[in-house]
């Protein structure tokens, strides 16, 4: 990316400058196409990697939709079945307590195919399947940060955009 980039708005107008904004909508497209294709198939829908259109009558009923095809799995076990997306989304660097939140949540699904489903969407959103370095949970809180002084002089703020859907984990705003 352009470390001059600037992108329109108020980052523009502050004469500001933002270089990982522009692969923002990138990141966002790719889980938007990931998540798309485990509900729809390869399609069109909400930002689906397949072609054509995507008829949002359809999406009430996911198995009517005209898709490229589906992802699916021969594993029946719901431990192993985590453990081994573990191993092939993550190369195994998915940590003990998101694959235990992942196999807690398995067995509260309608069915099997829900559950599945699920799971493949939870393995995509999750913080070490965006990064390619080994992630730690410490166990235990930051500590708390002092509140500053107030003063009257100008200065320049960084605003951290929670995101709905999963994309707000490892830094993907950086200051």
């Amino acid at each position: 990316f352009l470390p001059e980039y600037s992108p329109p708005g108020e980052i523009s107008a502050s004469s500001l400058v933002s270089p990982e904004a522009m692969l923002l909508p990138h990141a966002i497209g790719t889980i938007n196409g990931m998540v798309s294709m485990i509900k729809f198939g390869l399609s069109s829908c909400y930002g689906g990697f397949g072609g054509g259109f995507c008829n949002q009558s359809e999406l009430e009923d996911a198995s009517v939709l005209n898709t490229k095809g589906r992802l699916a799995s021969t594993i029946d076990a719901k431990a192993e079945f985590v453990d081994d997306l573990a191993t092939i989304l993550t190369s195994g660097r998915m940590s003990l307590s998101n694959r235990q939140v992942i196999k807690s949540l398995y067995g509260k699904t309608d069915s099997d195919e829900a559950a599945l489903s699920l799971t493949q969407q939870l393995a995509v959103t999750s913080p070490e399947f965006h990064s390619t370095g080994v992630s730690r949970n410490e166990g235990f809180a930051r500590p708390a940060i002092a509140a500053n002084k107030k003063t009257c002089k100008r200065h320049k703020s960084i605003i951290h955009v929670l995101l709905k859907g999963g994309c707000d984990s490892f830094n993907l705003l950086v200051p």
